[in-house]
């Protein structure tokens, strides 16, 4: 069961591929699943990046190097940058 922000509680199973409005979505960064979440936040507004951008940093399992994704976003979908 999950809460969200609003304290609604409701099951949520996420789904192994990137949100897309019309058409089946592409897979998440490899290695993301299972891995240790180092930092996440905001783009700088300096890159210009759709939505905003989602940077997050993470260390795939069983790795040591931390792999950086970024995520450019609209209502229609989330793609990497």
């Amino acid at each position: 069961m999950v809460t969200n922000m609003t304290g609604l509680s409701k099951k949520i199973t996420p789904k192994p591929f990137l949100p897309d409005r019309f058409r089946p979505g592409k897979p998440l960064p490899k290695g993301i699943v299972g891995s240790k979440i180092v930092k996440f936040g905001a783009a700088p507004q300096s890159a210009e990046i759709e939505g905003g951008g989602l940077v997050i940093e993470y260390v795939p399992a069983g790795k040591k190097k931390s792999v950086v994704a970024v995520f450019a976003f609209t209502e229609l979908g989330m793609w990497l940058v």
